[in-house]
C-alpha cells in the first residue's frame, strides 16, 4: 500500500475513534432501541458484505491481477479467514444489540494518543502537511 493512501487511513481511523459516540447517541435521541437495532443488523450485513465483496473484485480487475490465484487466495485469506477483517467485524456485531452497550464504555483514549502521536507529533507522519501552506486553487 503506498505510505500516502496509508496514513490516510490511519488518519481517518483515529477520526472514527475520536466521534465514535455521535452517531450512537443520535439514534437514542431519536428513539432507536436494541430490538430495533438487532432487526437492523442483518440489514447492514447484507448491504456492507455484498460492497466490500464487490470492491475488492474491482480492485482486482483493475489491477489486472483477478487471474492470479495467489492474489486471489491472499485475498480472500485477508478478508474472510481466521482472524482477519470480516471476521472481526461480523463476530462484534452482537455486541451492539446488547441493552448495555455504549460506544463510550470501550476506552480508547490511549490509542487515539498513541496515534495522534504518530500521525501529527513533532515527528509524525502527517506533521510535515500541517506546516505547508494551503495552495489556492
Amino acid at each position: 500500500m503506498h505510505a500516502d493512501i496509508r496514513e490516510l487511513w490511519h488518519w481517518h481511523a483515529l477520526e472514527e475513534l475520536e466521534h465514535k459516540s455521535v452517531t450512537w447517541d443520535v439514534y437514542e435521541l431519536i428513539g432507536t432501541d436494541g430490538p430495533e437495532r438487532g432487526r437492523a443488523a442483518p440489514l447492514v450485513v447484507a448491504t456492507v458484505l455484498p460492497a466490500v465483496v464487490f470492491g475488492w473484485v474491482y480492485l482486482l480487475v483493475q489491477q489486472g491481477v483477478w487471474r492470479r490465484p495467489r492474489d486471489l487466495r491472499e485475498g480472500y485469506r485477508l478478508l474472510f479467514g481466521r482472524g482477519q477483517f470480516l471476521r472481526r467485524v461480523l463476530g462484534r456485531m452482537p455486541v451492539f444489540g446488547h441493552p448495555r452497550f455504549h460506544p463510550d464504555r470501550h476506552d480508547t483514549r490511549e490509542l487515539e494518543q498513541h496515534w495522534r502521536e504518530i500521525l501529527f507529533g513533532d515527528t509524525g507522519a502527517l506533521a510535515e502537511q500541517l506546516r505547508r501552506p494551503v495552495r489556492e486553487a
